[in-house]
């Protein structure tokens, strides 16, 4: 792939895809992805699939063991900078320490050792969204859930 593949995408397609992919692991957590309307961003179409699957099934396998994950995906067009949209990915999780942020997105790094996973999934999100333009930064409420925002382009 390269940027001469980059074109419009439409998200709300997008996760219509990744919540098929995810039916199995989301029946089998009662878990529920509610999705507010997206608007088009500059990308490749499965590269934003491969984003948003990989965000979303964390933030199922980091489910709060006293509630059935949710997760809400929203976006909303910038003023500043013009051209950008900020798609955030809020999930009730277990959260992580705000003092890990800085590292949430290097490869091998992992905030919770009891999971199973090589630590590769977000760090490979912020490649993908730096290649396209963008950038991604997350927060989190330990015990409460994480919230990951994606800074894209529009046009």
């Amino acid at each position: 792939m390269n940027r001469s593949d980059v074109q419009s995408v439409d998200l709300d397609n997008v996760l219509k895809g990744v919540k098929a992919d995810l039916k199995l692991p989301l029946e089998e957590s009662r878990g529920e992805i509610i999705c507010h309307s997206l608007p088009k961003v500059i990308g490749i179409e499965s590269l934003f699939h491969s984003i948003f699957l990989n965000i979303i099934h964390n933030s199922v396998k980091y489910k709060h063991p006293d509630r059935t994950p949710v997760v809400t995906i929203s976006g909303q067009l910038n003023e500043r900078p013009c051209n950008t949209v900020t798609i955030e990915v809020r999930d009730n999780g277990i959260g992580f320490n705000p003092d890990d942020a800085k590292h949430i997105f290097d490869y091998s790094f992992q905030c919770n050792d009891e999971k199973e996973g090589a630590g590769i999934g977000l760090g490979t999100c912020t490649r993908i969204i730096e290649f396209l333009g963008g950038s991604i930064s997350a927060d989190s409420t330990p015990g409460e859930g994480s919230a990951f925002f994606l800074h894209l382009r529009t046009q």
